[in-house]
């Protein structure tokens, strides 16, 4: 199974009294978006995104490049306080070939780290970076295939 991991694009400042969670993508957000999906072309099987909307958006934003359907999985395991294992817990109840995994810093650049056999973390996936992994097995241990961050385009 290959794995993609996106971190969400850039949002907007939390107006007052907003939650974290419903802050959406700015526009230059969308724009970095537009572009990774255009330099990669990747088409995953499926879907699972965090329920923040900003996580929702950098997905729907992405499929639609892609001209893919807009279906996709919501799960609190990928929200920005989850843990690896729970991430890895999430990936494991897809069968697919393929799986884009939209999320939050720290949770990503953990679990990348955790993913290839580090205790400690190893990268940090700034906005709009999208991560592949191959996982040969059923066990949390990857090769990393390739990393495209968005602020080295």
């Amino acid at each position: 199974m290959i794995v993609y991991f996106l971190r969400h694009g850039i949002a907007r400042a939390a107006a007052r009294g907003e939650h974290d969670s419903e802050r959406p993508l700015t526009d230059e957000g969308r724009a970095q978006l537009r572009k990774v999906a255009n330099l990669t072309r990747v088409k995953p099987d499926e879907v699972v995104t965090s329920p923040y909307r900003r996580a929702i958006e950098s997905a729907d934003t992405v499929l639609a490049e892609l001209n893919m359907g807009p279906d996709r999985w919501l799960s609190a395991a990928l929200e920005p306080g989850s843990t690896p294992q729970k991430l890895w817990d999430e990936i494991q109840t897809f069968r697919a070939d393929s799986l884009l995994v939209v999320s939050h810093e720290p949770l990503l650049s953990s679990a990348i780290s955790w993913f290839l056999g580090s205790t400690r973390e190893m990268i940090q996936m700034s906005q709009a970076t999208l991560v592949a992994i191959e996982f040969q097995t059923r066990a949390p241990q990857g090769i990393l295939r390739w990393m495209l961050p968005w602020d080295r385009l």
